[in-house]
């Protein structure tokens, strides 16, 4: 299937992705018991005060008539006004956007620096005591839930260490280094939970193209181990790599609610947790709309990579 085709399929799977996932988010949301009035205004408002809060936002309407209404306008580019700060939900979410973009890149760049070459080193001596130790702990690693991971770090480099900051953050475009401070604890949570995942991945398709025919062959042609690593096995065993970076980013964009809310960082995910809180679903919606198209565009641009990097691949599309 060649390129263009592609991306025009993918466009089409995009569109009815994004409306069966905004629907049912905003489904979802409908769900949580309350009224959203009355979360809004506080449990001493006026009756007339909640009455002409739900006619604005229409929140007396059929749940179909205010996604309906929702739609047509997102489709516009225009996903509706925060009911919370009554600030538009495209500048909420442009304004926060920077922030979980530096500790996702952050830590999807550490993470490849740690994880290839320890894959290599593993993979070049499978089996052998520093594998074993080196597996074992990427495994452990890969077992502590990510609050965890934020409750010891915090403990232990924040509070006893003094090293980072718990709380607070500061715009890379005001102070480069501070902006990277902030994000330090952040990112080392992520990346002691993804390196792993990584690492494992790398290795085992290493050990496996380290067992072709082709490379027993330029082994005994007398090749370095070491050239043959680089040259002949890294490539071929890196295509489940590609895919799965670009699966952790599109994660790192969106799945980081956790994260962002307990280190008080001011990016997507808190605006979501803060948002589900009081039921401010355009601020929802307009957050899901952004991972979701995160993900689909992430997927394409993995999809074509690997086109690239492995004609074989293009058949199968």
């Amino acid at each position: 299937m060649n390129a263009a085709r592609f991306v025009g399929k993918k466009l089409v799977d995009a569109v009815v992705i994004l409306v069966l996932v905004t629907a049912g988010t905003a489904g979802l949301t409908s769900l949580i018991p309350g009224s959203p009035a009355v979360l809004i205004l506080g449990e001493f408002a006026t009756p007339e005060a909640i009455a002409q809060l739900n006619a604005e936002y229409g929140f007396d309407d059929p749940f179909w008539v205010r996604y309906w209404d929702w739609l047509k306008d997102a489709v516009r580019g225009d996903l509706g006004d925060s009911i919370q700060t009554q600030q538009a939900v495209t500048q909420t979410l442009a304004d926060r956007l920077p922030v979980t973009l530096e500790i996702a890149i952050l830590t999807l760049v550490l993470s490849l620096l740690i994880a290839v070459p320890l894959a290599l080193v593993c993979a070049a001596r499978a089996d052998g005591r520093l594998d074993r130790i080196v597996t074992s702990i990427s495994s452990g690693l890969q077992s502590v839930p990510t609050f965890v991971g934020c409750v010891v770090l915090a403990e232990l480099l924040s509070y006893q260490l003094k090293i980072f900051p718990t709380f607070g953050w500061v715009p890379i475009s005001e102070d480069f280094f501070g902006s990277l401070h902030h994000a330090g604890l952040a990112v080392i949570v992520l990346v002691l939970s993804t390196t792993p995942l990584f690492l494992r991945v790398l290795r085992a398709d290493l050990v496996t193209v380290l067992r072709e025919d082709y490379v027993l062959a330029a082994r005994a042609r007398g090749m370095s181990d070491t050239y043959i690593m680089l040259r002949h096995a890294l490539r071929p065993a890196s295509l489940s790599l590609f895919t799965l970076t670009g699966l952790v980013f599109g994660y790192l964009v969106g799945g980081t609610i956790i994260l962002e809310n307990f280190f008080a960082l001011p990016g997507i995910g808190q605006a979501v947790g803060t948002a589900v809180q009081g039921k401010d679903l355009p601020v929802v919606q307009g957050a899901v709309v952004v991972m979701a198209l995160t993900y689909l565009v992430l997927n394409t641009l993995v999809d074509l990579g690997l086109m690239v990097i492995d004609p074989r691949s293009r058949g199968a599309r």
